[in-house]
């Protein structure tokens, strides 16, 4: 294969062969690997997970406004999508049977998948650009258009899910689930307004919003400033109308949002350990995007103010820098993976077999050693051997006792068997497709994120949830008077959560709740490890015992009981 000019400015160079999509069937296969373990059989993990199904449960039940919700009867962060959606699904869901926290979890799960498929068909439409196509070869047989883009758009999904910073924050009831469909549908919009114009606006008409209403109000005016600059400096008649369109809603938005409060900018200070600390964060959370997207800068360094380049690149390095000033925010970082993925999938094209073959080589070792740790634990807490892993284990999560399950130990061999298969398939001959080298990278993540929810499942469920302390609380008030209420000093919004949400509770968390509550029992958190002192306890108020959560070494809570002659009246 020679090319037609000694130094053209498109480096993507490859023949018809090598534009093969990946199959439909394995393709869904794939994402379904991956969205699916998490959703059933676990707690709401602690920290934001659970404090926002505690949110949606209580507006669904009827506890709390849907409008000014509240949580042991303290305001929360008013995302209304957020709340909203999952209370609507928990309204819909629960009366038949399931269980609130899935009901909850689902939405957000068919958002995930959502955002997958908006990348692809964003990928698909950008790379059918014609600054984006593979150069003409000097004899014939390059790819034509559409398979071609289909291939990248496939490579972008396999991106997506490659990446280590998606694995939590993917599967959790949060706001960054709502934003970063926000993001993909307004990549989606600047990518397919040529051949869907008016489907784009009405996506950017529905990005915009979500991402303010889901507390993202500065990036949300910035990111649509950066895509009518671009959208205004490109050729395409329909490109410039849309972008023209978006700036003019996010400034709409924009004002709207500033009259209600919804602009709140908290930028931190920057010094040499918290940029040290953001660059580590980059290292891991963006792995192993972020080397692809640097070569496809480099490589396309030409083309680097065209749509297929500018946009994602933009909407990237926004994500980046915007998590360097919100205080090192992963939750921002978050935001940059759909633009990262595409990034990514047009750096494919440009690559040689030996950097190819390094990237499979190293998602076989790497993975193939995870999943092997996975297993050694599995047969350690279940059978004794090897036992350094289970003594370990009962050091983190004393009296801890796995129970066994015949369809997780299933599943997970024939998962196990497959990612086997798919190894010896990479490995056993040369194939041609341009997304085959993100293929072990994203089926190890799933492979691995599979093992981690069903054979030790029940292990983080351990770990992440809050149910052993609701039960330890639960055995200290046994012998305590009746306890209708419950009034809190110290206690982060997630515990305050895990008493309405797992304890069934009514929670006083207002700070002045210890001197104005009639509840007789006061909970109270101290952080050990900052030197942290609890605060004043009033008159009338005795320790009756201490609890530190499972597998929580920084902090303990303290129950207090009140004095019949203190009581209120």
């Amino acid at each position: 294969m020679t090319r037609l000019k000694n130094k053209p400015t498109n480096p993507a160079i490859i023949a018809q062969s090598h534009a093969r999509p990946i199959p439909s069937w394995a393709l869904y296969l794939l994402c379904a690997i991956y969205l699916i373990p998490g959703l059933f059989d676990r707690d709401p993990w602690r920290h934001a997970d659970l404090l926002h199904v505690g949110v949606m449960s209580a507006i669904a039940e009827g506890r709390t406004d849907w409008l000014t919700p509240l949580m042991g009867q303290v305001a929360v962060d008013l995302q209304y999508p957020t709340y909203w959606l999952g209370a609507a699904f928990i309204s819909l869901l629960s009366p038949i049977g399931l269980d609130v926290a899935v009901a909850a979890r689902i939405p957000f799960g068919l958002l995930l998948a959502a955002c997958m498929a908006l990348i692809s068909s964003a990928t698909f439409h950008l790379a059918q650009t014609p600054s984006a196509r593979p150069l003409p070869l000097a004899f014939g047989g390059e790819p034509d258009t559409k398979s071609y883009a289909q291939s990248l758009a496939n490579a972008a999904v396999l991106a997506f899910i490659a990446c280590l910073g998606l694995l939590q924050l993917g599967h959790e009831t949060t706001p960054e689930i709502i934003k970063l469909t926000g993001v993909c549908l307004l990549l989606w919009s600047m990518s397919a307004c040529p051949t869907y114009p008016r489907r784009a606006l009405i996506a950017c008409t529905l990005a915009l919003p979500l991402l303010v209403l889901s507390g993202s109000g500065w990036f949300t005016m910035l990111i649509g400033l950066i895509c009518g600059l671009i959208g205004w400096k490109s050729n395409t008649r329909a490109v410039q109308r849309n972008a023209f369109y978006i700036v003019t809603i996010t400034l709409l938005v924009s004002m709207a949002s500033a009259h209600q409060g919804l602009l709140p900018l908290q930028v931190s200070a920057i010094h040499i350990a918290k940029i040290l600390q953001w660059l580590r964060q980059l290292l891991w959370f963006l792995w192993p995007l972020w080397p692809l997207a640097a070569w496809t800068i480099w490589q396309w360094r030409h083309q680097f103010f065209r749509r297929h380049i500018a946009l994602p690149a933009s909407i990237t390095l926004l994500a980046i820098f915007g998590s360097l000033f919100m205080g090192v925010a992963d939750r921002t970082l978050l935001l940059s993976l759909p633009a990262l993925a595409i990034l990514a999938a047009f750096a494919l094209p440009t690559m040689g077999r030996s950097t190819r073959s390094a990237i499979d080589w190293f998602s076989v070792l790497v993975f193939s050693i995870s999943a092997f740790i996975l297993w050694v634990i599995y047969a350690s807490l279940h059978t004794g051997v090897p036992a350094q892993p289970a003594i370990n284990i009962q050091r983190l999560i004393p009296g801890y006792s796995a129970p066994f399950q015949w369809w997780p130990l299933l599943l997970s061999v024939l998962v196990t068997a497959g990612w086997f298969a798919l190894v010896r398939w990479r490995t056993a001959q040369h194939r041609s497709a341009i997304w085959k080298s993100l293929v072990l990278p994203a089926s190890g993540i799933s492979l691995n994120w599979f093992l981690l929810m069903t054979l030790c499942g029940h292990l983080l469920n351990q770990g992440q949830s809050l149910v052993p302390w609701i039960e330890k609380l639960q055995t200290t008030l046994s012998s305590a008077p009746t306890t209708p209420c419950i009034a809190t000093q110290q206690l982060p919004m997630a515990f305050v959560a895990a008493l309405e949400f797992h304890g069934k509770w009514r929670v006083d968390a207002r700070q002045e709740s210890a001197n104005q509550s009639s509840c007789k029992i006061l909970i109270a958190g101290v952080n050990i490890s900052s030197g942290q002192r609890p605060l004043p306890i009033p008159k009338h108020w005795q320790l009756i015992a201490t609890i530190q959560p499972p597998a929580e070494r920084k902090g303990v809570t303290r129950i207090y009981q009140r004095f019949e002659s203190g009581l209120v009246e």
